[in-house]
This record gives structure tokens, C-alpha cells and sequence, in this order.
């Protein structure tokens, strides 16, 4: 039986015990635990894409491992980070402050109140302000003096990571060892009460976050693995290994036709988009190298539709099409990436050299007029410019199939040797 204190309260009364360690709502720290994991997943994710160390195992099925890696791994290093050894490894930039408030919020005892290595005594504070971002602030005259015109700051920490309960008992705390504090208007407006269903809709939104994580891992482990057979497919087929190529290409094609059926992020990679498209044309150059041509320019047609003002897929579709002798096809698809791409000088070079290929000197010499005049208005304006030097000038990439199509025709007026 626990019998009272002088005080006439219980000695295992919160208030009363001499240290205080308070900690962060349990929703809280799920969710800075799951963004801790999203940005670790991306390197790692970015590591693998960047790199083909692995191009010998199958990450199809490696997704969800990953990612349940990643939230121990996460949270080792946030844990670290709040401790005492890591507020001091910060020290040069947070002061003693940790960088990211985990499951530790702050600690108070007889002397005051610590959050990191920061330690402030009771008798230091004369005012409380929360502000209009949900951080506290705590203010003190002790070494400004009364003649300033505002408070110190000599300790600031975020106020909502906590229970309302350990909010409460702060401030209570400190009414209680400082007698004459003083708080701000937002701070006496702020409820102290969980609102009703609060709860229940951050204990949602960390399921939610979770399953969104998840198939985030799943679905960018399936891609990478996707991607990496149709550049495996399009590899083999170039240096002639046409039935490793066609394995590799059934394997890329399986996983397209068939991702996890309640993937969210997979419908939405592959629905539209740059992405998509990069699919689709993956899949184009390793038909075409194959020589499965009339699929190839489906599946590029298919990229174009994806992302309809990648000009690029334009002049790709171009010259798949000049390969087979489609000529007016392909020039539409010129004409249709300079529209697509006004100030660009690269599809107006395509269109160039395809007129001096084909002997019909007038009409390149009256385009390269009228695209000069263009470029002027879109891009150069009226030379000279000020100050010196600061005429503008094109932002050009040419990728190795540009130059091959532009040059073998200005120069051997014949056809490209590469698409």
C-alpha cells in the first residue's frame, strides 16, 4: 500500500518524481519513422539504378524485404540521432538540439527542463509562446536584462509531437516552479484535449503510410527488374544472342502484363507519363533489334501516345520510319517535334538533313531561312545584347543516334547506320 507524502500525494504521482522522461505520440513517431524510410529506400533505390552490380540476381520479389530493412535501419538512426552522443555529433549546427524529434520529446527534473543536451533551470524562464509553426519557445531575461525590449529565445522544441497529457503536465510544471511565467496568446488558445476520433484517424494514416511504403518497395524493385531485362533483351540482340534476348524480353514482358494486382503505384507508373513511356520504348528497341519492326513501331507509337510531347519519341519514331521507307510518315513526325519543341534547334537539323539527302537544295535552303527567323523570335531575340557577352544561345543534347542521322546525311548522303 503506497502511503502519502507530506504533501498529501502519492509518491508515484508524475509530478512528483524527481526526473520526467516524456515522450512523442505513438502516431508520431510511425510517421517520422516512415519518412526516414522513404528517403533511405530512395538511395538505395538510386544506387541500384545508377549501378548493375546486381544484374546477376532477380529483385522482382525483393521489394518488401527492403523496405521492412529500412524501417530497422530507420529507426537505429533516428534513435541515435535524439541521443546524447547524437546531439553532440550535430552540435556545430543544432546546438545541442536533435536534428529530428523521434520518440523523445523532452525531459523534466528538480533543476528544469532538457531537450537534447539542452538544459534550461526553472528560475531562467519568464515566458512561454507557441508559434504560428507548433514550436515553443522559451523565453528568459536572464541575460538580456529587464530593459530589453523582448525575451531571449534560449530553447525552442516542437509542442505537438506530445501527448496532450504531456503537454498539460509542462506547462503545469512550469506554473508551478515559475509562479510569474507568462504565455502567449496562441498558447492559451491551444486545446489541451484529444479531439474525439484524432486518435483513430492518425492510427489510419500510419496504416495508410505503411501500405503506400510497401508499395512503393514492391513496385520500384518489380521496375528495376523490368527495366533491367528489356536493356539485358536489347544488349543480347545487338551482339546477335537473339534467343537470350527473346528470354530476357518474355521475363521483362512478364512482369509488365502481370503486376500485383492491388498495386497503386505500379497502375499509376505504368498508366501515363514519362515513365510509361520509357517502358514502352524499352520495349521498342529491343523489338526492333530483334527485328520484330512492325511491333517496335507500335510499341514506339504506344510511347508517343504515353507522353505526347516528348519530342525526342517524335524523332525516334522518325527514324525508325525513314529505316523502313515510310518517308512521309516520318516526316510528320519531324514537323510534329518542332512544334512540340519550338526553341529547339535539333528536329529543324533533322529536317535539314533529310532535304540535303534528298537533293531538294531549294526548299533546305528555304527552311533553314525560316527556322533562323523562328529561333531569332524564340530564342536569340536582337544581337548585340546587354551587357557583353550576354547574347542567348541553344540548349542542345545531342544523343549518338542524333549525330549519326544528322551527319551521315550532310555528309555521305545516305542513310543513318544506328536508329
Amino acid at each position: 500500500m503506497n502511503m502519502p507524502s507530506a504533501s498529501g500525494q502519492p509518491p508515484n504521482d508524475p509530478e512528483t518524481q524527481l526526473t520526467q522522461h516524456l515522450t512523442t505520440l505513438s502516431s508520431h513517431r510511425w510517421f517520422v519513422l516512415i519518412g526516414c524510410s522513404f528517403f533511405i529506400f530512395e538511395c538505395i533505390f538510386l544506387t541500384l539504378y545508377g549501378s548493375d552490380f546486381w544484374f546477376t540476381t532477380d529483385i522482382s520479389c525483393w521489394g518488401i524485404p527492403t523496405i521492412v530493412c529500412t524501417l530497422t535501419l530507420s529507426h537505429f538512426l533516428l534513435t541515435w540521432v535524439e541521443s546524447p552522443q547524437g546531439c553532440r555529433f550535430f552540435y556545430p549546427i543544432w546546438k545541442g538540439r536533435p536534428p529530428l524529434v523521434y520518440s523523445k520529446w523532452i525531459t523534466l527534473n528538480e533543476s528544469g527542463i532538457t531537450f537534447g543536451t539542452r538544459h534550461i533551470v526553472w528560475a531562467a524562464i519568464n515566458s512561454l509562446s507557441l508559434t504560428f509553426f507548433g514550436n515553443l519557445e522559451v523565453r528568459s531575461r536572464s541575460i538580456c536584462g529587464p530593459d530589453a525590449p523582448y525575451d531571449d529565445v534560449v530553447l525552442k522544441f516542437p509542442f505537438g509531437p506530445a501527448p496532450p497529457a504531456s503537454q498539460a503536465l509542462l506547462l503545469r510544471s512550469i506554473k508551478t516552479k515559475v509562479p510569474g511565467v507568462s504565455f502567449n496568446k496562441k498558447l492559451l488558445k491551444h486545446g489541451m484535449h484529444q479531439i474525439r476520433w484524432t486518435q483513430l484517424v492518425q492510427s489510419l494514416g500510419v496504416i495508410f503510410m505503411l501500405f503506400i511504403l510497401a508499395d512503393v518497395g514492391s513496385s520500384t524493385f518489380s521496375y528495376l527488374q523490368m527495366m533491367k531485362e528489356y536493356y539485358l533483351a536489347q544488349s543480347d540482340a545487338r551482339a546477335g544472342n537473339h534467343r537470350q534476348a527473346q528470354t530476357h524480353l518474355a521475363s521483362a514482358e512478364r512482369l509488365r502484363q502481370h503486376p500485383f494486382p492491388l498495386s497503386w503505384v505500379t497502375t499509376k507508373l505504368l498508366a501515363k507519363g514519362t515513365v510509361a513511356a520509357r517502358v514502352e520504348e524499352s520495349l521498342s528497341e529491343a523489338l526492333w533489334y530483334l527485328g520484330a519492326k512492325n511491333q517496335a513501331l507500335e510499341a514506339s507509337r504506344k510511347a508517343l501516345e504515353l507522353h505526347p510531347t516528348g519530342f525526342r519519341l517524335n524523332l525516334r519514331l522518325a527514324r525508325m520510319l525513314i529505316e523502313i521507307g515510310r518517308f512521309k510518315e516520318a516526316r510528320t513526325q519531324i514537323q510534329q517535334a518542332i512544334e512540340n519543341h519550338e526553341g529547339s534547334l535539333l528536329p529543324r537539323l533533322y529536317m535539314l538533313s533529310w532535304l540535303k539527302q534528298d537533293n531538294a537544295l531549294t526548299s533546305a535552303t528555304r527552311f533553314y531561312h525560316l527556322y533562323l527567323d523562328e529561333l531569332d523570335e524564340l530564342v536569340f531575340g536582337q544581337e548585340p545584347m546587354w551587357p557583353p557577352g550576354g547574347n542567348r544561345y541553344l540548349h542542345e543534347i545531342l544523343y549518338r543516334d542524333d549525330v549519326t542521322f544528322i551527319l551521315d546525311r550532310l555528309l555521305h548522303n545516305g542513310s543513318s547506320r544506328h536508329l
